[in-house]
């Protein structure tokens, strides 16, 4: 998209009703924000400023990051632009010693609120396999020990599909070994639907509400997959609705790894989705 008609598609949106953000409260919504993975493929004229500028116009929170895809630029411009960042995901490799990157997204996280999205690889254990929980243990500790040291929340452990941990059931077993505040869980609505089939919901959540840090959401099709809000076969209410019923008011964000084209619109309609979807399911 030329930069011009990203203007001029930010202009339209602007021009769209909207609600505005309201502080939060015990029986509302809890904030909203947009994973990075909006932006991977996004036209190199839309700036990093135009894009924070972007979802801000349209009410959202504020950004989460990655490691490695301008981390930093990212969270140098939503400090300018007062917003946000619920966390920042990263990939470490439990099969050799403490990595020099997660030491420095802690470093980066420092005082911004945000927490360590951390998904677990290895090459030496099968996925799942309790056999590398020493391992991912000894690198949790070291790495919650930092995030106190530093100002930063903890660890929302993100189980992903393919990994080492890749479902939920293995980051809730990890952080009750662990034993830390510091040490919890991410519930990734798309990893959950790929690796556990999209089973037991209500049991997933519950089993990890002790530990939910962050929930991750999109729209998706029967068949995962990751769609805007609004746009697909599958109905991501019930999830909202066991966290509501569940008094989670932690971070949510909605994932965007392949969504492409015309993103202020799609980022518009995703924003009146979540809308939409927290007034059904928060009427008496």
């Amino acid at each position: 998209m030329h930069r011009r008609h990203f203007l001029k598609a930010a202009a339209a949106v602007a021009l769209l009703p909207r609600l505005a953000w309201p502080a939060q409260q015990p029986d509302q919504a809890s904030p909203f924000y947009v994973m990075d993975t909006w932006f991977w493929q996004a036209e190199k004229d839309l700036t990093i400023p135009d894009q924070i500028a972007l979802i801000k116009k349209l009410g959202y929170a504020g950004l989460a990051l990655s490691w490695g895809m301008q981390h930093a630029e990212r969270l140098a411009a939503l400090k300018e632009a007062g917003l946000r960042t619920p966390g920042c995901y990263i990939v470490v490799d439990i099969d050799g010693p403490y990595p020099d990157h997660l030491k420095q997204c802690v470093t980066l996280l420092k005082g911004s609120g945000g927490l360590v999205w951390l998904a677990l690889t290895s090459k030496k254990h099968k996925r799942s396999d309790a056999a590398g929980d020493a391992a991912a243990l000894d690198i949790l500790t070291r790495c919650a020990d930092e995030c106190k040291q530093s100002d930063v929340p903890g660890i929302a452990l993100y189980p992903h599909v393919g990994f080492w941990m890749e479902r939920m059931a293995d980051a809730i077993r990890l952080a009750s070994q662990a034993k830390r505040p510091e040490i919890g869980v991410q519930f990734n609505q798309y990893h959950w639907m790929a690796a556990d089939a999209g089973q037991d919901l209500s049991r997933t959540l519950e089993a990890a509400r002790p530990y939910l840090k962050g929930v991750s959401i999109n729209g998706s099709s029967k068949q995962p997959s990751i769609l805007p809000l609004g746009e697909g076969d599958y109905d991501p209410a019930p999830i909202l609705k066991a966290l509501v019923d569940l008094n989670y008011k932690g971070s949510i964000s909605h994932q965007g790894y392949s969504i492409k084209g015309n993103l202020p619109q799609r980022l518009a309609a995703a924003k009146d989705a979540w809308d939409q979807i927290n007034r059904k399911i928060r009427q008496p």
